[in-house]
C-alpha cells in the first residue's frame, strides 16, 4: 500500500500471483483475485489488519474481477486449456463470501469486464475468440458476440455508458476500438 504521495506504507503477504483488488467500503474488506497456472483463488482480506480472512478455491488462472451493483464479484480466468470450447466466470456474493454461480463463456480465455450501472449487462473481452461478449446478468447468458476486426489479445475494456460506447484495446497489433454499445458495430 502507498499513501497519496507515493510513500510505501505496507505490503500484504500470503498471495501467489495477485491480479485484481476490489475494496468493499461497507465492510472495510478487500477482495483479491490470486491465480497462476497451478491454482486459482479469491481471498477476503481485512481492511483493519490486512490479514487473509477467507479463501475460495477456483480453477487456475484467476485474473480480473468486477463488482456488480448488487455487490457481487465476478471473476474471470486468464486462460485454460487451449482446446477448451468454454470457460466459466465465477460469481461471488460479497456478503457471505461464497461462490453463488457461474457464467459460461465461449473459448478458453477472457480478460477485462465492465458492467452497466443497473447491473443488467456485462461486456467482456473474449480473448480466445477475438470478440467482445455481451452477457445478460439476469439470465447469465451470452446474448451477443461482437468480432474485433483484424486484431487479437484484447486486454482492456471500458464502458462509456452515457455515450453508449465500449472501448477495447488489443495487443496484437496494438489497436484501439470503439464499439457502439447498442449495435456492436465498430
Amino acid at each position: 500500500m502507498f499513501d497519496l504521495e507515493g510513500k510505501h506504507l505496507q505490503s500484504i503477504t500470503g498471495f501467489g500471483q495477485p491480479h485484481a483488488a476490489l475494496f468493499l467500503s461497507d465492510s472495510n474488506k478487500l477482495i483479491v483475485t490470486d491465480g497462476d497456472d497451478d491454482f486459482g483463488r479469491v481471498e477476503l482480506v481485512s481492511g483493519e489488519d490486512y490479514k487473509i480472512l477467507s479463501t475460495i478455491k477456483l480453477p487456475n488462472g484467476v485474473d480480473s474481477a468486477v463488482l456488480t451493483p448488487r455487490a457481487n464479484i465476478i471473476t474471470s480466468p486468464s486462460g485454460g486449456e487451449e482446446s477448451a470450447k468454454t470457460h466459466a466466470l465465477s460469481i461471488i456474493d460479497t456478503k457471505t463470501f461464497k461462490q453463488i454461480g457461474e457464467i459460461a463463456l465461449p473459448g478458453n480465455e477472457s480478460e477485462a469486464m465492465a458492467i452497466d450501472k443497473e447491473g443488467r449487462k456485462m461486456y467482456v473481452s473474449l480473448r480466445a475468440t477475438n470478440e467482445v461478449g455481451v452477457v445478460d446478468l439476469g439470465t447469465r447468458k451470452v446474448v451477443a458476440r461482437w468480432p474485433i476486426p483484424g486484431a487479437s489479445t484484447a486486454n482492456s475494456l471500458v464502458l462509456d455508458e452515457a455515450n453508449h460506447r465500449v472501448f477495447v484495446a488489443t495487443r496484437k497489433p496494438p489497436k484501439f476500438f470503439v464499439f457502439d454499445a447498442d449495435t456492436g458495430k465498430v
